[in-house]
């Protein structure tokens, strides 16, 4: 049997390209053809994907398709015109209303995504990465006998044989208490509330303390918004913003 499945981008570090990899691998264990197209990919992605066009050979065959929906992307068309039976896995699609005022497109591309989650129901399957994801499938229409939860598989064992970053390392080593948040930066990740949080807990229980958030900085406008209120909370030197990092930095601010 091949298993075929699709997601709109495969890059390296982002949670449901690591889902994607994991059931991928997964399914080559287990001795099934196994197949991942993608409408883009960075050069790790490459590694495990192929432009989706190619999947229309398969269209026809007795096939299985997992469709990762998390994002806006006209791959859709074939899932809904695919004769294998499929699967669709939903990572959920932030509500548009939190990149109103700081992202166009972003807004565009959320508001898209969840107008056409109602008419992604004929499938065979509708699975949400989490109960709060499959409540939504049912909202939207979804039998509820035919939905079900697939948790996110992180990759736990990916920074094993990962030596740590010594620029990283040395960075952060400077006795303080770390805080750390892994993750894009982005307004529906309400990186403000963290920053409050840290100011208090500086003012009120340990000066000695450093809020560290390693993760894309995809939105000027709101990147900027996040230093002005490091200003204004008296924070100035004790939150980092690194950015996208590698492996080798990632596991430098674990230890």
């Amino acid at each position: 049997m091949r298993v075929h499945q699709m997601i709109p981008r495969l890059a390296a570090g982002d949670a449901v390209g690591n889902h994607v990899i994991a059931i991928h691998e997964q399914l080559q264990e287990w001795g099934y053809e196994s197949h991942v197209f993608a409408c883009e990919m960075d050069e790790y992605g490459k590694r495990y994907a192929r432009h989706y066009s190619g999947y229309r050979e398969f269209m026809d065959r007795d096939d299985v398709l997992i469709y990762h929906y998390c994002l806006y992307c006209d791959n859709y068309l074939m899932f809904q015109e695919t004769r294998n039976r499929k699967v669709l896995v939903y990572h959920n699609i932030t509500p548009p209303e939190f990149f109103r005022g700081y992202s166009a497109d972003s807004y565009q591309l959320c508001r898209l995504g969840r107008e056409l989650l109602p008419r992604l129901r004929d499938c065979d399957l509708a699975l949400g990465v989490s109960e709060y994801n499959r409540r939504e499938l049912v909202e939207a229409g979804f039998p509820e006998e035919r939905t079900g939860v697939l948790p996110i598989n992180p990759p736990l064992g990916k920074l094993d044989g990962v030596s740590e970053d010594p620029g990283t390392a040395r960075r952060l080593a400077d006795g303080s208490v770390v805080f750390l948040h892994v993750g894009r930066v982005v307004p529906n990740k309400r990186i403000e509330d963290l920053l409050r949080f840290f100011s208090a807990y500086q003012r009120g229980v340990n000066a000695r303390s450093r809020l560290v958030i390693a993760g894309a900085l995809e939105i000027s406008s709101y990147h900027n918004l996040l230093l002005s209120l490091v200003d204004d909370l008296g924070l100035e030197g004790r939150v980092l913003f690194l950015g996208k990092v590698s492996d080798a930095a990632l596991k430098a601010c674990y230890l």
